[in-house]
């Protein structure tokens, strides 16, 4: 079988400081491969296509490093692929394996249902005016204050480590900011939010700690009036002419159908389209960090200036401790108190959640 080599100039090669990498997407870049390994100071990558299979090898700089990458990313998940990660050099892998032998060995901490305990977290909102603020005014949600449960904690959470989502990366809003709104002023404010908050959510990664939400505040039921009364008018008076193929490419800015659950009726709102693949276009919904995969003819023309001067509603969060449900969690009010931001994506705030409450 034919491997191909991804391009790029000659590079001195480490063996003992870099990294193997298996069954990773044979489409991902080797910026994307970088920044899968920016926590362990990644240096350079060689990535290589051989069929439908995918493998690099990453020089992270330091043996230490490659102690640690090993250890905290080997069958981790990334874009729904378990990760193969293992030392590229034999005789480091030797010499560890040798070390081991030498040293005491400690009674193991079991694994399975001790290092993963369910726990659940209330995420209602405190007052009634967080309460007001939370759903989309054209469509009254009954579970919109319902709890968050099924968080759950890792007490090996070091042993984690979770690629960040390609839609909620700096390198991907960038090219969102620029095509629908001009400009790049948001991605700097929502790094600001600090504090105890109220938030919505609006898109959660399940098993991951990655979710999108809209920060309750006034400015932000000032904004959701405005777009979604502005939005549901032009909804009543079809007045937005629908897309042709050729109108539609990556980077368009249009209005488009949005279902959140299944069996409700959709709602048009605000997205950029991403991807088109044949007759489909994967569009983006700036507004509720959601993706979806919709046909090209079904996507309608949003090119009045008007329509895109209130900024993205929601913004990219990530829990400080604790990783989603498997089930996908909408409409819900949580609360908790804003840390920081996550190491390699400044943008994206820490949430430490607040106490369960009574």
């Amino acid at each position: 079988m034919e491997v191909q080599r991804s391009e790029g100039g000659p590079r001195t090669i480490r063996k003992h400081l870099e990294v193997y990498v298996g069954n990773i997407p044979t489409a991902i870049t080797e910026i994307e491969i970088l920044q899968l390994f920016a926590g362990f100071e990644a240096q350079n990558v060689r990535k290589f296509v051989a069929g439908v299979k995918c493998f690099a090898f990453v020089d992270v700089g330091s043996e230490r490093s490659v102690q640690l990458a090993v250890s905290q990313l080997n069958s981790t998940l990334y874009q729904g692929r378990k990760l193969r990660v293992n030392t590229a050099d034999p005789d480091f892998s030797d010499k560890r394996r040798s070390a081991d032998k030498d040293t005491p060995k400690t009674q193991a901490t079991p694994t399975g249902a001790g290092n993963s305990v369910r726990m659940e977290k209330a995420a209602q909102a405190s007052d009634s005016s967080a309460a007001s603020l939370a759903p989309d005014p054209r469509k009254p949600s009954k579970d919109q204050s319902a709890p968050l449960s099924g968080v759950t904690v890792r007490e090996d959470r070091r042993r984690f480590v979770y690629a960040v989502p390609t839609e909620m990366r700096g390198c991907t809003l960038v090219h969102v900011l620029r095509d629908c709104f001009r400009e790049l002023v948001w991605l700097q404010s929502i790094t600001e939010l600090c504090g105890e908050v109220g938030l919505l959510l609006t898109e959660t990664h399940p098993q991951t700690p990655f979710f999108w939400a809209i920060h309750l505040s006034e400015g932000a039921h000032t904004d959701m009036l405005r777009l979604f009364t502005a939005l549901a008018e032009e909804e009543e008076e079809s007045r937005q002419p629908f897309l042709t193929q050729n109108d539609v490419y990556r980077g368009k800015r249009c209005l488009a159908e949005l279902i959140q659950t299944e069996g409700e009726e959709g709602a048009w709102n605000r997205a950029w389209v991403q991807d088109v693949v044949g007759m489909f276009a994967v569009v983006f919904f700036v507004d509720f960090g959601t993706t979806a995969t919709i046909p090209v003819m079904s996507l309608r023309a949003l090119e009045d200036e008007a329509f895109w001067k209130i900024p993205p509603l929601a913004q990219p969060f990530m829990l400080e401790q604790d990783i989603l449900s498997p089930r996908k969690l909408i409409r819900a009010v949580i609360k908790g108190n804003v840390t920081g931001s996550c190491v390699s994506e400044p943008h994206i705030r820490r949430l430490a959640l607040s106490p369960q409450q009574d």
